[in-house]
Parts: C-alpha cells; structure tokens; sequence
C-alpha cells in the first residue's frame, strides 16, 4: 500500500505510474522530424526580428526626440545675433562660439540624424514584412496540422 501524508490527512494513494513508452504508430516519421526543426528554426528567427524590430523602434523614438531637441536649438539660434555667445558641448567639455559657429554644426548633426531615422525607418520595414511573412507561414503550418489530426480522427 502506498499512503501519502497531506498535512492531517493520511489516506491511500494509487501507486505511481510506469514509464510511458510511446506506441509505434505515435513515432515520427523523418519528415515529421525535419519539418519540426525547420519549425523550430522559424520560430526562433521570429524571436529574434520581434527582439531586433522592439530595439529599433526604441532607436527611432530617441534619435527622433534628438532630432527635434535639434530643430529647437537652431529655432532658438536663428533669433539671435550671430556674434552672440553659444556654448556647446563637445565630448564632455563645454566649448564657447559664436552662434554663427554653432549654427552650421547643429543644422549638419540634424541633417546626420535625420538620415539615420529614415535608414532606420527603411530598415524596420523590411523586418516587419519578415516578421509577417514567418507568422503567416507558421499559421499555415498549424493550420494544416490540425486538419491532418482531425482527419486522422475521422
């Protein structure tokens, strides 16, 4: 007899259950095999574009937040005289110029930045159609899947 103790409570448990040996009929065939991998191969890529497309939109948000911190220094920069003093940071040290200095080298910085957005943008794209085209197939493949059990019931 096997008995289990529970808390307060001993009473007669139902001894454990053999190892469960999978019937001929339930192995895999070799094609059942590869298809599994090459499966599992797209699930995986999937993960990985849904963890690249995650990290380039954060990438985006903030070079485009650069981008317009940008456009309000050089609004700024415009209404004033060009022999006025302007600070700029430069690898850690604050550099004194004149606004005309800082100008063309703020206006270059947002030209560079905007490029980045829209190579980023393009790049994006392309992910998303990847990661759709791998979603649509994976949903085929289930979809198969469950007619070929349904018909293997009937």
């Amino acid at each position: 007899f096997f008995f289990r103790l529970h808390r307060h409570f001993i009473g007669p448990v139902s001894p454990p259950r053999p190892f469960f040996r999978p019937h001929k009929a339930n192995m895999s065939s070799a094609a059942d095999i590869e298809e599994g991998k090459k499966r599992y191969e797209q699930m995986q890529e999937m993960r990985e574009l849904q963890s690249l497309i995650q990290g380039a939109e954060s990438k985006l948000v903030q070079l485009t937040n650069e981008s317009s911190e940008h456009g309000r220094v050089l609004d700024s920069l415009k209404a004033v005289p060009g022999d006025r003093k302007a600070f700029r940071l430069i690898g850690g040290v604050l550099v004194e110029r004149t606004a005309a200095e800082v100008i063309p080298a703020v206006e270059s910085n947002r030209a560079h930045i905007d490029e980045a957005v829209e190579t980023l943008r393009k790049t994006l794209v392309e992910k998303r159609a990847r990661f759709i085209a791998l979603q649509t197939a994976l949903g085929a493949q289930k979809q198969e899947q469950q007619q070929q059990q349904q018909q293997q019931q009937q």
